[in-house]
């Protein structure tokens, strides 16, 4: 498993690590992350889905509430 919680991966990035594993191991590893805001550390949406990609954001955590608001032209989660 790899654990990152930081910017969005790109899918090239993405792609290279599980092509890694994929020659290290034979198989794919789960790549999961965890987004966040100062207050709360990378704990509030988590993406460990099978088949995952770059850019997926998962789901919050059970004792968040989170809303999706148009900002520009980009949509962001409060």
């Amino acid at each position: 498993m790899l654990f990152y919680a930081c910017a969005a991966l790109a899918q090239h990035v993405w792609d290279t690590l599980e092509e890694s594993a994929v020659k290290t191991t034979g198989k794919k590893i789960m790549i999961a992350t965890g987004l966040g805001c100062s207050e709360t550390g990378p704990s509030v949406l988590f993406a460990s889905q099978p088949g995952g990609f770059a850019g997926l954001i998962g789901f919050p955590a059970a004792v968040f509430e989170l809303k999706l608001a148009l900002w520009g032209r980009k949509i962001v989660a409060k």
